[in-house]
This record gives C-alpha cells, sequence and structure tokens, in this order.
C-alpha cells in the first residue's frame, strides 16, 4: 500500500503492471541524532515537477478506492495506519508499537483518543522488516513528514481527497497548522527518542511508554543474554508460540485485560495485524531504501529454509536491536521536545521505574507518571485511559510552574537549577523550582536530594518483586490531594498506626505513597543513628525524629511520615495487635496547624501478625540471662537507649519454627487505606484552645481506628491473603498458559 509519499521520492513505473512505485531520495548517510535531512523543500518540489513531467497524476490526497487497493494485502512495507476517522480531530497522534510491529496495542484507546480529539495514525512494521536503528529512524521521520503536510485540523488524509490544491502555499499552510504528538510504546519508546533526536522541530510532544531503553538490564541481564544466542530466530512455531506463552504473565496481568485485549495480545505475539489495521483506508508508505542494514551485519548468514518461523525470526531481529537501544546520555540531555514518560510499577519485562527516574533526570522538559499496578503492555489494559495520562501530563507540566511556591534555603529551592519542575501523582519528584537563589546550605542539599532520589529509584526498583510476591491492597487512592494541584504543593503531614518490628510495612507504605508521586520524609527514631541503620535511612529523606525537624519540614512544603505511638508500637504485645498506642496530647495537631499542612490519616494491615513471637520484649528483660545481656549491650551502643523500646521480641523463622534473632515476616499480605484528608488551613484551628486541638486529635485518631476495622473485615473475606495461595495460583495460571499454547491438558 504505497500513498502520498511523493513529496520526498522520486516515482517510475514497475515493468510488470501500471501500478506506481515509489523510491526513497537519496539521502546522505545518517552520521549522529540532530541532524537535519539532507531533503531541502526546494527537492521535495522539483520531484514533484519531474512526477507531472512523467504523466503521473499527483494526489496527495488519494481517493480511497486508490488506498484500498493498495493496502490489501499489502504486509510487506513500512507504513503509516490510519487508525480513526479524524472527521473532528484537531490533534494529531503517531503511535510507534512495540516489537511485535502491528500497533494493535493502542486499539482498545482509540475510542477515549478519538472523543478527546485525535487523530490517531500507527506505524506497521512488517515481519520481514530488517532495518537498523539509523534507517528505521530516517524512514519512520519521513513518514511522519509527509503525513504533516497532509495533515490539517478537522479534516484527516483520507477525508479531504476532494479538498487538495497542490500549490506549495497551500502545503506550506497546513505544514506549519499541525501539530504531532509521537507516542512509543517498549521498543517504539527507543524510536520515539530517536526521531525526536533526529527532527526535534517535527515533533511537539513525546510520550514514551516503559521504553526499553534499559533492554540490557531486563531479567537482571538475562534478556541480553538469551538474546546473544540468536536462537530465538531458529524456533519453528510450535517452540516460539510456546516460549512466547511463557512470556505473557510477564507481559501483561491478565485479570486486568478484556477477552478482546488478550486476543489483541495473542495477535501482537504472532505479529498477526488486525482486521482493522488492514482495511483502514488511508496510509503512507516509504519503502527501504537498501536491502542492507549495517545493523544486521551481526545476525548469522543463513539459509532462508533454516530462519525458521517468521515472527520467530522478526522477534530475534528486533530484539537484537533492543540491545543496542542505549543512548549516551549527552544525547538524551539534548534532547527538546517536552517528554511525557510512562512507568509501569508491575513491569516485568524492563526495569521501567528505575529507567523511567534516570530517563526524568537527564531529559529537559520531562514529567513522568508512574502506573502502580500496571504492567508492561499497559495500553492494553482496562484501568488505563492514555488520553487522559496525556491530558494529566500536561496539567502537571504547566500548573507546578504556577502555583508551586518554595520557601528558601529547601530542597526544591536548590533543585531550581535543575531543568524540571516537580510534578504531582505518579511523577518522581527528581527537580525544584523557578526560584534561583541557593547559598551554600542548599549546594549540600542538593547533593543530598539527588542522592536521596537516586537511591528511591533503585530501591523502588529492588522493591518491585517484593511487592508483586506481598501483592499489597492499598484504599483510598482518590482520597490523596490530584497532581499539580495547590494542595499538593502544600506541606502535608501522614498519620498512622506503626505495625509490629516497624521493618516490614513502612517500606511498602512509602514505596505505594513514592509510586503516587509522593516522596515522604520520615522521622525515625534516634536509636537507628546510634547503629549502621541511621546513614542508611537518611539516604532515603529520613531524619532523627524531633518536633523541630517535623517543624522544619513542614515549613519547606515537604511530605513527612508520622507515627505517634513510635517505638512503643514497633514492640506491641500480642494482646495489642492494630491498637493505637498514640500519646494523649494532641502535639502533631498543632504542629500541622502552625504550618497550614494537610493531614492525611491512613492506617495499616499485616504487620502486627506476620511474626510468630515467642517472647515479648518484657519476658526477654526479665529474663536471668538475657535480660542482663541486652541491657548491657544497650549500655554499650548508647546510654539513651531505653530497653522496652530498644530491643524486639523474639520470633521463630517462618515455614522452619527455629528462633531467629531477626525478626522474619510471614510475607502475607498487607492492607493500606489513606483516610480522607484534614486541611488545617481551613479549619481555622485555635491552637491557644486545648479543646478544639483534642477534637480534631480524636477526629484524626478514630478515623485511624475506624480505617483498621475495615482493613481487618476485608483480609479475613480476602482468599488471596495466604502468600502460598497466591503462589500457588501464579504456578497455575503459567501451567494453563503454556498448555494453551501447546494445545495439551495440564491435568494429563
Amino acid at each position: 500500500m504505497i500513498q502520498d509519499n511523493v513529496l520526498k521520492s522520486r516515482c517510475v513505473k514497475s515493468c510488470s503492471s501500471s501500478k506506481v512505485v515509489v523510491a526513497p531520495s537519496r539521502m546522505k548517510p545518517h552520521r549522529g541524532f540532530g541532524q537535519k535531512s539532507p531533503c531541502s523543500r526546494s527537492h521535495m518540489y522539483e520531484q514533484l515537477g519531474k512526477l507531472k513531467v512523467m504523466g503521473v497524476k499527483f494526489s496527495p490526497m488519494a481517493s480511497s478506492v486508490e488506498s484500498e487497493v493498495l493496502l490489501h494485502g499489502d504486509l510487506t512495507s513500512c507504513k503509516l495506519i490510519h487508525l480513526t476517522e479524524g472527521v473532528n480531530a484537531n490533534k494529531l497522534m503517531i503511535f510507534l508499537p512495540g516489537t511485535d510491529g502491528t500497533g494493535q496495542s493502542i486499539l482498545s484507546q482509540l475510542e477515549t483518543l478519538e472523543h478527546d480529539g485525535w487523530d490517531v495514525w500507527s506505524l506497521f512494521l512488517p515481519i520481514k522488516e530488517r532495518s537498523g536503528w539509523s534507517e528505521l529512524t530516517a524512514r519512520t521521520a519521513e513518514l511522519i513528514r509527509i503525513l504533516q503536510q497532509q495533515w490539517s485540523p478537522h479534516a484527516s488524509v483520507s477525508s479531504k481527497q476532494s479538498e487538495h490544491h497542490d500549490s506549495s502555499h497551500e502545503i506550506e499552510m497546513r505544514s506549519s497548522g499541525s501539530t504531532i504528538t509521537l507516542v512509543g510504546e517498549s521498543f517504539g519508546g527507543c524510536l520515539a527518542i530517536r526521531v525526536a533526536l533526529w527532527e526535534p522541530n517535527l515533533i511537539d510532544r513525546l510520550v514514551v511508554i516503559n521504553p526499553a531503553t534499559c533492554f540490557n538490564e531486563s531479567l537482571n541481564g538475562l534478556s541480553a543474554l538469551i538474546s546473544g544466542t540468536n536462537f530465538l530466530g531458529l524456533f519453528p512455531e510450535q517452540w516460539y508460540t510456546v516460549a512466547q506463552a511463557t512470556l505473557l504473565p510477564l507481559l501483561v496481568d491478565m485479570s486486568r485485560v478484556n477477552e478482546k485485549g488478550q486476543e489483541q495480545l495473542k495477535n501482537m505475539v504472532s505479529m498477526e495485524p488486525a482486521d482493522p489495521l488492514l482495511l483502514r483506508p488511508g496510509s503512507i508508505t516509504v519503502p527501504p531504501r537498501s536491502n542492507n542494514s549495517q545493523s544486521s551485519s551481526w545476525l548469522p548468514q543463513l539459509p532462508l529454509a533454516l530462519l525458521g518461523y517468521g515472527p520467530a525470526a522478526a522477534a530475534n531481529f528486533r530484539v537484537g536491536l533492543l540491545r543496542d537501544s542505549d543512548l549516551p546520555d549527552v544525547q538524551l540531555r539534548r534532547l527538546s521536545v517536552p517528554t511525557l514518560i510512562i512507568s509501569s510499577a508491575k513491569d516485568r519485562m524492563l526495569p521501567s521505574i528505575e529507567e523511567g527516574a534516570r530517563l526524568l533526570r537527564l531529559i529537559p522538559q520531562s514529567t513522568r507518571i508512574i502506573l502502580p499496578d500496571s504492567g508492561h503492555a499497559a495500553l492494553l489494559e482496562d484501568t488505563i485511559d492514555l488520553a487522559a495520562l496525556i491530558t494529566r501530563g500536561k496539567i502537571q507540566e504547566s500548573l507546578s510552574q504556577k502555583l508551586h511556591v518554595v520557601p528558601r534555603g529547601t530542597r526544591e529551592e536548590v533543585n531550581s537549577k535543575s531543568r524540571r519542575l516537580p510534578h504531582g501523582t505518579g511523577v518522581d519528584e527528581e527537580t525544584g523550582s523557578r526560584h534561583q537563589n541557593a547559598g551554600g546550605l542548599g549546594r549540600q542539599r542538593l547533593v543530598a536530594d539527588t542522592l536521596a532520589n537516586s537511591n528511591w529509584a533503585v530501591w523502588a526498583q529492588r522493591l518491585a518483586p517484593m511487592r508483586e510476591l506481598i501483592s499489597p491492597v492499598v484504599l483510598g487512592g482518590e482520597n490523596l490531594p490530584l497532581e499539580g494541584s495547590m494542595d499538593w504543593s502544600r506541606p502535608m503531614l501522614f498519620v498512622g498506626n506503626h505495625g509490629k518490628m516497624g521493618f516490614y510495612d513502612t517500606p511498602f507504605l512509602m514505596y505505594e505513597l513514592y509510586l503516587r508521586g509522593y516522596h515522604v520524609r520520615g522521622l525515625a527514631h534516634l536509636g537507628h543513628w546510634k547503629g549502621p541503620f541511621g546513614s542508611f535511612m537518611e539516604s532515603f529523606g529520613a531524619v532523627r525524629a524531633s518536633p523541630m525537624a517535623a517543624f522544619r519540614l513542614l515549613r519547606s512544603n515537604e511530605k513527612v511520615l508520622l507515627f505517634p505511638g513510635g517505638a512503643r508500637e514497633v514492640v506491641k504485645k500480642r494482646s495489642e495487635e492494630y491498637q493505637l498506642l498514640w500519646k494523649d496530647t494532641p502535639d502533631f495537631v498543632r504542629l500541622a496547624a502552625k504550618c497550614k499542612a494537610i493531614i492525611v490519616p491512613f492506617a495499616s494491615v499485616g504487620a502486627d501478625d506476620a511474626y510468630d513471637v515467642i517472647m515479648e520484649t518484657e519476658e526477654q528483660l526479665r529474663h536471668p540471662v538475657l535480660g542482663p545481656l541486652f541491657r548491657g549491650v544497650l549500655q554499650g551502643v548508647s546510654k539513651e537507649l531505653d530497653p522496652e523500646e530498644s530491643v524486639f521480641p523474639l520470633t521463630r523463622m517462618p515455614g522452619l519454627g527455629l528462633p531467629t534473632p531477626i525478626p522474619v515476616p510471614n510475607l502475607n499480605r498487607l492492607y493500606f487505606k489513606f483516610g480522607t484528608p484534614v486541611d488545617t488551613a481551613q479549619v481555622k484551628l485555635d491552637l491557644d484552645n486545648d479543646q478544639e486541638c483534642q477534637e480534631l486529635y480524636d477526629h484524626i485518631k478514630n478515623s485511624v481506628n475506624q480505617d483498621l476495622a475495615e482493613l481487618i473485615a476485608l483480609r479475613q473475606n480476602d482468599s488471596d491473603r495466604d502468600v502460598a495461595v497466591r503462589l500457588r495460583r501464579s504456578v497455575s495460571s503459567l501451567v494453563n498458559a503454556v498448555s494453551n499454547a501447546t494445545g495439551s491438558d495440564p491435568t494429563e
């Protein structure tokens, strides 16, 4: 299917038929990203004149009939395929697909995209496509340029067939009036970044979804190792089908994909285009410039008969490209296109959280949204709305610049010298505001904060497998202030119960907040700094707990995590599970009110009964041998440490029943809920009125108690609360997937 690429090509007649065959224009070899295309506008018009001299009827808006004839059965050319009607569209979107090359993953998004005014086109890569990165980048940019010259708001290419005037003035007007959003997923994300670097003036906005720019780190390097063998290209159809069925759980959580999406996923695995992609009247094609590509020289020269199953060979080639998909940091820093990075927290194929933070740190004018519960193929999931995500990204980019107010000497003031602003829900907070005045203290805090953000990105990625295993349930996410809003920019105090031992639920609570755009600062017990854990916790932004430390953080518009029960709740007794052991004084209420902070109550269930306790703290301290031993050790560390708050209960190892000095949880499911926030600025609390302060304190405490009761009831009815049950179900799902792929009965 060949259409409308004559502006940058020369046209000859095929000897075997009367069809017009479009051959590419001669272009200089690709030397590096950021160079302009050597095809000038005068060259385009020169080629246009040649076409007229040859007697070829020129019509950039070729008729639907011609398009359908050329399109039908043509799966051999790299092309842009029209996916929407585009009648009322005022925005142009071009989708670059993953390694499947079919573009099917965006089909489920078309309804909302079209409703939001998008005219959507998708790149189609045929199975036999073997272009390297340089060739593929240049051809994709050329396709986009042709489409841009033909497209204008409220009228797509296929709908303007009778309205075309082939004057250079009209072409110039349409070209200047169209804006392009380039969306790339996985493999397409790598290509999208390259296109934006190759033709920065061609793209107005870039959206990358779990880009495979970190492919060599996927599956801890196993993917790159396997792809280096090139064995995948030799797989017959049945072997390839089984291998892909085994990888499906790594691509997406099937429970989040409807039947239609699951069918699309199967077609994507086999690289079979969906019917809408084949029947759509309207396509733009640019044939390859050469049958040989420097990037494919690493492939073994095998006879075609030995290349095995077509999709397997194509997948092998494209995975091989991904091994060379890394771009130098200096190139990413030169990317001038506003970029939205979408990262899936449950991406089992790629370390998307860590990679998203890296790209955010390097790419100017970039923002990031994290999808807390999505997998690698996020666009297939029922709850994902790409149009809403793009709108959200624009809002957080614009509103954060207008609404974010930063006090002097704070972390965000210092980070103002960086390129990006902090953003809202789902966005990694890497940079600061536009305030430019920072002193020596600020420069020290910049180093510390950059380290904290980098550590969070790394540890968030490392916690991801444990999060998959524990599978926490999070309620009340809608109660958190929206991204880019005034409320999000204000100081916030998260107040809730402390789980037993403290180190099972707390990291995952902070992790869930991180995924939703909140980099909270914990108030840690002074005892942590008496041992090796203080500097470790400090690297994640934690500070020594004190009223003054909390006050300074809140005055700096920070998000602070506070456990009013403190260390007492960490060593709670068996009979005290999920009880709030808070002091009766409403100190944190007064603290929040002084700073006009928003108080967010939260509840956590799962940690208090995650341990098999043998001896409570009091029993150990009363023991004739253990008591003096523990007291002597604590005195040697610091005389300020209280034994009743510093000695953990003695527990058994789960599954083995052996005593262990280091408490090990049973890994049963955790449950979190964020309650309704309390805005102390709107409450207008009289700090001198003890009764008013106590009433607000009691209200927040009751809110946490109610949420605890709700979570406990939810857990009692949860059949998946036990880790063993979840593991058996996961294994069963994998066996069924492989069995369905091979056609065997899993019960045999």
